[in-house]
């Protein structure tokens, strides 16, 4: 369900239309050596399995069989889905796994369909998607205190949280619009999505909108109109918007297939994909200054840095 696209409108996509200029000329390279004094983790998925990277060591490490990894600030936790049985009786419900001990805790969440845990930047508290009546968002604290539904007066589902710099508010969408939600519920800003993108990009359930730490450019991830030889699925990239000049950019460049992205407090970008189809997805690093992307995983997706 969590994949199926749902699109804003049939219309082509247009890398030349008015309010929006492409970052095309984004290089990739190779990253080589360990970075010393980084102490940083990076938790991504690969196949069935979730994996730590260490920035100090360059080392990585197999943790568990699962989907939706999310490193905690701290990097000593990473939360994930994991999917139980199928047919009437799946169930998938949301883990924690201590990244040293392989110590697995669940969080006891009443509720047999949660999933896409991602944690408020102080650690206090993991939001995440939760079905109702609709899907709705779900918070809790790691301890596995103050479970609550943050439910907004919409009959439409509310997908892909994220969370603000300070951790006071969380984004979250109906492929429509994006909704600026604090931790009670309540509702503090609105951005119609139709309006600002003008029907070029393609939004779906997994689309999540982050942002940066001038409170002013948004980045997300679209699918948009373009092909790859010998892919047969549809096409993402990786695009900023600042709500001051209303311009677009985009991040990654023609031909490359993003499916996953991350920022993490220094405003560095991560996103995974690759450009050729029968390669395998990797993992790279950019950022708003300059035009290259380092490669930091061979092979892997959906990364989540660790402060």
């Amino acid at each position: 369900m969590r994949r199926v696209i749902v699109f804003l409108s049939a219309l082509v996509f247009l890398i030349s239309c008015n309010n929006q200029t492409e970052k095309s000329t984004i290089q990739d390279v190779n990253s080589s050596g360990n970075n010393l004094g980084d102490s940083r983790k990076m938790a991504f998925q690969n196949g069935e399995f979730i994996y730590c990277y260490d920035f100090s060591t360059g080392e990585t490490k197999e943790l568990v069989k699962g989907v939706d990894p999310c490193i905690s600030p701290d990097g000593e936790w990473v939360a994930f889905t994991e999917s139980k049985n199928s047919g009437n009786n799946f169930k998938r419900v949301i883990n924690l796994i201590n990244i040293e001990s392989s110590i697995i805790q669940n969080l006891e969440i009443k509720d047999d369909n949660h999933y896409g845990a991602i944690w408020s930047p102080d650690g206090e508290f993991i939001a995440f998607s939760i079905m109702k009546e609709n899907w709705q968002l779900g918070l809790i604290k790691p301890d596995k205190t103050g479970f609550k539904v943050l439910e907004l007066a919409s009959d439409k589902s509310l997908y892909s949280p994220t969370w603000s710099r300070d951790g006071k508010f969380i984004f979250a969408h109906n492929l429509n619009v994006l909704y600026k939600i604090n931790t009670n519920g309540e509702l503090i800003e609105k951005y119609d999505l139709k309006k600002m993108f003008e029907d070029n990009l393609f939004f779906s359930s997994s689309t999540q909108f982050f942002m940066m730490s001038d409170y002013n450019t948004m980045i997300f991830e679209a699918e948009i109109d373009e092909i790859i030889d010998g892919f047969d699925g549809q096409i993402s990239a990786v695009f900023t918007y600042n709500l001051s000049t209303k311009e677009t950019q985009r991040i990654t460049k023609k031909g490359f297939c993003s499916s996953g992205l991350w920022i993490d407090e220094q405003d560095r970008i991560y996103f995974s994909g690759f450009e050729k189809s029968k390669e395998p997805h990797a993992i790279f690093q950019t950022n708003l200054n300059d035009n290259k992307s380092i490669k930091i995983i061979e092979k892997g997706y959906r990364p989540s840095i660790g402060q």
